[in-house]
């Protein structure tokens, strides 16, 4: 009697454990009567300094696995609209599992073409409720052009997920370069939610509590560049089959007009259903139409240093404007000395001249008086002054730019040389 009493109580108290202070069993019963749909909202629209829409949102769907409600549907029938095999079928089934679980509903195919989502459109009772249409807003760009500038989205992973501390979800779609992304969290917008009532074989019956926890998605803010489209069209046409990079600035704000790679992508190459192979095929083409010259490439300056290098030996003053050298080179204890390309006299006679002709050895040599300025005791002293003269015009570091990824010029600091 004693074991049959002690039994019973320990009956009793998991009872009530479980209905009264587990709330796993009535998230499992309630994931079974209530069906939750996520509002995806329309990203914030990015226009050009003429209040022209560079980008848009257009409409897509995603076929949406629930891989715990797979029972007794036509498989067959599914890959044959995919045109996927049943192995293919089944890896993505245990993918879906192990990248959102048993019980969350994954991504099987996103981005459907036309043709698919029209016969699944028309078929897909047959694979429910294993199976139904996300509809997504996803980017189309009229101008075709400004990929490197506006970026591209794409589906968020496990390690975006950890980085933003869970806010996105599985499935969520945000900015991953560009604008797109540095100005993510005025352009992504607030998803929505829609509770909704499952009868016994799991079929939507109506709206869970009239509607009181559901969520309505708001869309992403806008955003106004001081792009024209214009001409960005015309820098990419100037580039077309050649690899370098036209940047124009308007020099009293230092807003950006054009910001061009070349070669560059059609951006809606980057969304849709042939996203994958595109972006695949873009990151093993040599030519790199991915990478963004204007911000990343590093290139010598070539003779557009010369007038930062007479500014700073103006300013240190070991020269003055009427400072002017013969035309027999500049020497650095190197064998050749550095000449000048010009055979006209008196081109470097004074510091507008060789200016107006770049005198090679003219520039050459003042750089020579700025680091060997006996007021700066050393030339290591020296060097690093002229380095943050070269650092407040700008070169050397990063501008801050609103775009991810910038690099900074390649001004050195003496250890590279001592190196």
């Amino acid at each position: 009697r004693i074991l049959f009493l002690l039994a019973f109580i320990v009956l009793v108290l998991r009872l009530l454990f479980l209905q009264l202070g587990s709330k796993k069993y009535d998230l499992l019963a309630l994931d079974n009567a209530v069906s939750k749909k996520i509002i995806y909202p329309d990203r914030g629209i990015i226009f050009d300094r003429k209040g022209k829409s560079i980008l848009e949102n257009t409409l897509t769907y995603d076929l949406m696995i629930n891989p715990t409600q797979l029972k007794g549907m036509d498989t067959l029938g599914l890959c044959k609209i995919l045109n996927i095999s049943v192995d293919v079928f089944k890896e993505r089934v245990i993918g879906a599992i192990l990248k959102n679980g048993r019980y969350r509903p994954s991504v099987f195919e996103g981005s459907l073409a036309v043709e698919t989502f029209v016969q699944l459109q028309e078929n897909i009772f047959r694979f429910e409720p294993g199976f139904f249409l996300q509809e997504r807003p996803i980017r189309s760009y009229p101008f075709k052009a400004a990929a490197h500038i506006l970026g591209y989205v794409g589906e968020v992973d496990s390690n975006i997920l950890k980085k933003t501390n869970y806010y996105y979800q599985m499935g969520d779609y945000m900015g991953l370069s560009g604008l797109e992304r540095y100005y993510e969290n005025i352009l992504m917008g607030q998803r929505g939610v829609r509770y909704q009532i499952k009868d016994n074989k799991n079929r939507i019956v109506g709206s869970y509590e009239k509607g009181l926890y559901d969520s309505v998605a708001i869309a992403g803010r806008n955003l106004n560049t001081y792009i024209d489209i214009d001409v960005q069209v015309l820098a990419e046409r100037l580039l077309k089959n050649k690899l370098g990079a036209i940047v124009a600035i308007e020099p009293q704000t230092g807003g950006i007009i054009a910001m061009a790679s070349g070669p560059t992508y059609d951006p809606n190459q980057l969304t849709g259903n042939q996203r994958k192979n595109n972006f695949s095929w873009m990151l093993r083409d040599t030519a790199r139409p991915l990478f963004n010259r204007a911000i990343k490439g590093q290139y010598p300056p070539g003779s557009t240093i010369k007038p930062a290098g007479a500014l700073i030996a103006l300013d240190e003053g070991v020269i003055t404007p009427e400072y002017g050298l013969g035309c027999s080179g500049a020497y650095f204890g190197c064998r050749r000395p550095i000449k000048c390309t010009h055979e006209n006299p008196g081109h470097a006679s004074n510091l507008r001249l060789a200016l107006s002709n770049s005198c090679n050895s003219y520039f050459s040599h003042i750089y020579r008086l700025a680091v060997d300025n006996p007021r700066l005791n050393g030339t290591t002293n020296g060097y690093l002054k002229w380095k943050q003269y070269m650092n407040s015009f700008g070169m050397g570091v990063k501008l801050g730019i609103d775009l991810p990824s910038e690099d900074k010029g390649l001004i050195v600091d003496t250890s590279f040389y001592n190196r």
